[in-house]
């Protein structure tokens, strides 16, 4: 089962696992399964296909902001 995340949040997952592989040993067990995730979820990362995943709805955006700064 794959989430369904935009390639954007892929790319934040990976770029947070590749964070966490770099903590370890190469060739070490730790290092290992962060490669195993890492290949896994590779192309969902960096997969920019931008008409099946739109990155912004801007009508949204602009409302998320406006209750995100009168939160404050």
């Amino acid at each position: 089962m794959t989430p369904n995340l935009n390639h954007h949040q892929w790319k934040l997952i990976f770029t947070a696992v590749r964070k966490q592989q770099h903590r370890h040993l190469p060739d070490s067990k730790w290092y290992n399964e962060h490669a195993v995730i890492l290949n896994e979820i590779y192309d969902l990362a960096f997969s920019e296909n931008y008409i099946d995943n739109p990155i912004v709805d801007v009508s949204d955006s602009k409302k998320d902001w406006d209750e995100f700064w009168d939160a404050l």
